[in-house]
């Protein structure tokens, strides 16, 4: 299966299993994915983790926008949490670098 499709049937399992979270559109915000999709794909990590309500949480649609797909020390908990020590390492120091 080439790459694009893989990505587009992640994606859509993402987005499915944040649907059944009951995490719905609150007037004004979106859901954002503290560890973003793009990474959770990348890295392959369970769509399940990346759809999880631990890793979701409400910005309004500038702060969604501003984040883009940036990775924070929440989503480096996140990283911690399930077992990810290597990678949340890692995008611990290249938080430290842009600071």
């Amino acid at each position: 299966m080439k790459r694009t499709e893989r990505r587009r049937r992640y994606y859509a399992l993402v987005d499915k299993l944040t649907e059944e979270n009951k995490f719905n559109r609150i007037y004004g915000y979106t859901v954002d994915h503290i560890v973003p999709k793009s990474f959770g794909f990348k890295y392959d990590i369970p769509a399940e983790l990346i759809a999880s309500i631990e890793n979701l949480q409400f910005l309004t649609l500038a702060e969604n926008v501003a984040k883009g797909t940036r990775m924070t020390p929440r989503g480096i908990e996140n990283l911690l949490k399930w077992g990810y020590e290597d990678m949340a390492f890692v995008e611990q120091q290249k938080l430290k670098r842009v600071r």
